[in-house]
């Protein structure tokens, strides 16, 4: 059986997953809520920092799978994070505090507090003649009870550097790694997309690479706009797999920054019948649709078929030859189907009238 997250009363019953069992979603997010509260009383009760942080960290091993249909573990993990940094500083504090001033108590791990009355000095002595001015003032003692220091006030959009980078997220117990990077995708957060990048690995890490393509494939496309601002490669043929899926907005954000082979994008939006999709490709694209008259007569008959009559005035729009073959061919499909509005449309157009 796995250990629990920190032995003792208050968390007896909260052990880590069995990497082999099935995870029910719902049930494992009720019981994430039920380990965070009493991870949280454990901050409540007498234990020192070092306890504290420990068991933040056995949490965020026990929890450390992400359950897709939902948010809120991210958000959990999240603030674990943020804790288990706040009480390691703590710990850090305690254990410059001890080696300064002497041994813990035995009783909470901490260093004694004991007052101990000042030595009078002896009267004529020079400390008795020393100024006011000159007296010593005893060092601040950091105590359980005392807040800890909250980090401080920087603007991430002008942060800059690694150094910088890295201290801003230290302060706020946020770490480097690929989680990390999944819940600001998972928030559309680029500024913390970017601080990452800046102090992780760098652009052109594979990791980065994979979690661009999956930004781009989840249509988190502010984050992706940030990963490809800091220079992470995009996957090759992302343009002309966003065109056979019918995804115009992924297509529009890929070609704004001229990622692509728009003519191959536009052959695969007509094979696929997605004609909103090539109907950008060549008019803001400025791909060729001549060059496709095969598959551009392909999706005129299957549009007449359907009585699709904006797909069909734009194809007519386009400088499709309609008189011919296929033209005859989408007319009887038209009137087969009793779609008189796009039939009359192909029959003016055939006649060299308005389309």
């Amino acid at each position: 059986v796995p250990a629990p997250i920190l032995e003792g009363e208050a968390t007896a019953g909260i052990e880590a997953p069995d990497p082999g069992a099935g995870i029910d979603g719902e049930s494992r997010l009720a019981e994430m809520r039920a380990a965070q509260k009493a991870v949280r009383s454990v901050e409540t009760g007498n234990r020192s920092p070092a306890e504290k942080a420990e068991a933040w960290r056995r949490f965020l091993d026990a929890y450390e799978q992400d359950l897709t249909e939902t948010r809120e573990d991210d958000e959990i993990r999240a603030y674990a994070r943020r804790r288990r940094g706040y009480w390691e500083g703590r710990s850090a504090a305690e254990t410059d505090r001890i080696s300064d001033t002497g041994e813990p108590s035995p009783s909470t791990g901490e260093p004694e507090t004991t007052a101990v009355p000042p030595r009078q000095p002896d009267a004529g002595s020079r400390e008795t003649r020393r100024a006011p001015a000159e007296a010593e003032t005893p060092e601040p003692v950091l105590r359980e009870t005392e807040p800890a220091p909250r980090p401080r006030r920087v603007d991430p959009a002008k942060i800059r550097t690694r150094e910088e980078a890295r201290s801003f997220l230290a302060e706020r117990g946020i770490p480097v790694n690929r989680e990390s990077f999944r819940t600001a995708m998972a928030r559309d957060d680029p500024v913390a997309v970017r601080l990452l990048l800046l102090a992780g690995p760098g652009a052109r890490s594979g990791v980065m690479e994979d979690l661009l393509e999956e930004a781009l494939d989840r249509g988190k496309l502010r984050v992706a706009d940030a990963l490809l601002s800091a220079g992470v490669e995009p996957p090759g043929g992302i343009l002309e797999d966003a065109a056979g899926d019918g995804r115009l907005a992924l297509v529009r954000f890929l070609w704004e920054r001229r990622i692509g082979d728009r003519e191959e994008a536009l052959e695969e939006a007509l094979d696929e019948e997605y004609w909103e999709v090539a109907r950008y490709l060549v008019e803001v694209a400025g791909a060729p649709l001549a060059e496709f008259e095969d598959e551009a007569e392909d999706l005129l008959v299957t549009a007449a078929e359907e009585g699709d009559r904006n797909a069909v005035a734009w194809l007519i729009r386009a400088g499709l030859d309609v008189r011919d073959d296929a033209g005859e061919e989408a007319l009887e499909e038209a009137e087969s189907n009793e779609h008189w509005e796009v039939a009359d449309l192909l029959r003016r157009a055939r006649s060299g009238g308005e389309r």
